[in-house]
């Protein structure tokens, strides 16, 4: 079920792309945001009532991630800025490393997209 989900999600964006291609000459930019927002509440409303989020709750790596006493829940405003100031350093050094890197991808997983990373 969630593969067909996915192939309309594609599919729907594909649409939007297309409409956003040939309108935004016509429209204004907020008048066609909001267009597409009326249109995106209106897929989404009957999807909610066909499928509970309830439902998917039960699943068990979710039950793993609520249960977990490691799990990072809250953070300060300066745990944030540390984590945004340690991503730029670390994008910023990135093209500086010149020593041979291993990099384990994995096989079939469908998060990750292998070929960007």
């Amino acid at each position: 079920m969630g593969e067909i989900l996915a192939l309309l999600c594609a599919f729907f964006w594909a649409i939007s792309v297309l409409i956003l291609r040939t309108q935004t000459h016509h429209l204004k930019p907020l008048t066609l945001n909001l267009i597409r927002i009326v249109i995106c509440a209106s897929l989404i409303c009957p999807l909610l009532f066909l499928f509970p989020i309830q439902t998917y709750r039960s699943l068990p790596w979710q039950a793993y991630v609520r249960d977990d006493p490691l799990t990072l829940r809250k953070i300060t405003i300066r745990f944030a800025r540390a984590d945004l100031d340690l991503n730029r350093y670390a994008t910023q050094a990135s093209p500086g490393i010149d020593i041979p890197t291993l990099l384990v991808l994995a096989g079939r997983d469908k998060i990750v997209d292998n070929r960007r990373v």
